[in-house]
């Protein structure tokens, strides 16, 4: 009875889904994160000396949800996790980086084919905490906290495996201004960043 209990409420989810994809009224639920995503390690050398830099890792993660109130035209809530490492060894420098924030998004599909433009837009806030420590003097543990507005402006393209996922690569536009709970200046930064994410419908 129970076999029979699963295999009906899986016809009855693939039915429902069927006919999902990007039609008005379904869902999206998806993730992303940075194809650039950095694990690198860092060297100095001069004419007469060299030296480790010591190493970085740093990474993004966002996880989405929205809602098709026209066909191919979605608005949602977007998350962002990211995580910075630098330690320099010789330098006696370290220093964490954790980032959290929340966007709400508008996401247009072009086509009614496989391969799919899109282009999406977000705004939001979101926090920061950074933590140092200068192992060679003070030794010390730092903590700074920030807040900061964030602007994406992107676009890209995604493949459909069928009408409930898919696949997609973008490239985005991202403007950044944050300020530190302890300081008066706010710190504007600019960049491109390249996505790659995994996107259901239902």
């Amino acid at each position: 009875m129970k076999l029979q209990k699963i295999a009906l409420f899986l016809f009855l989810l693939m039915t429902i889904t069927t006919f999902c994809q990007t039609e008005k009224g379904s869902y999206l639920i998806g993730i992303n994160t940075n194809i650039n995503f950095n694990f690198d390690t860092n060297s100095i050398e001069g004419d007469s000396f060299s030296r480790d830099a010591g190493s970085s890792t740093e990474f993004t993660v966002s996880p989405e949800i929205g809602y098709a109130i026209e066909n191919n035209f979605f608005i949602g809530l977007d998350f962002a996790f990211g995580y910075l490492d630098i330690d320099d060894k010789d330098f006696g420098y370290e220093s964490t980086v954790h980032t959290i924030s929340a966007a709400p998004f508008v996401k247009f599909y072009f086509s009614e084919k496989k391969i799919k433009p899109f282009l999406i837009a977000s705004y939001g806030l979101g926090r920061s905490t950074d933590k140092t420590r200068f192992r060679l003097g003070t030794n010390e543990l730092n903590t700074t906290k920030r807040k900061f507005l964030l602007l994406n402006l992107g676009g890209g393209l995604s493949y459909f495996f069928n009408k409930n996922a898919n696949i997609e690569l973008s490239l985005n536009y991202l403007k950044s201004s944050n300020t530190s709970e302890n300081e008066s200046e706010t710190y504007i930064t600019n960049r491109f960043e390249s996505n790659l994410g995994f996107t259901i419908f239902i």
